[in-house]
């Protein structure tokens, strides 16, 4: 996976995408993979991530800007929006 990325961010970008939008058939999967992705960049591009069960507690605080801006947006969230085959490899780790 992407060096610096916490899967915990990932998993909050996933819970709020899942409280936004409700429809997640197999027909949708991609395109909500792809919202959660979107999520996260939005997130790193103000340098916050509100903890999902402690929104006053921000997950990005701890990183400085030289670190939000190695994951995005020419990082690895953008790279994996715009590769779709990246995106699958690193689904299946």
């Amino acid at each position: 996976m992407c060096p610096g990325m916490n899967p915990y961010y990932l998993r909050t970008a996933l819970f709020r995408e899942m409280d936004e939008t409700f429809d997640w058939s197999s027909r949708y999967v991609g395109c909500r993979l792809m919202g959660v992705l979107q999520q996260l960049e939005r997130a790193l591009s103000v340098a916050k991530l509100p903890h999902y069960y402690m929104p006053d507690f921000n997950l990005l605080s701890g990183l400085t800007r030289a670190d939000t801006s190695e994951l995005s947006p020419l990082g690895c969230v953008r790279c994996l929006l715009n590769f779709e085959a990246e995106m699958m490899n690193v689904l299946r780790q």
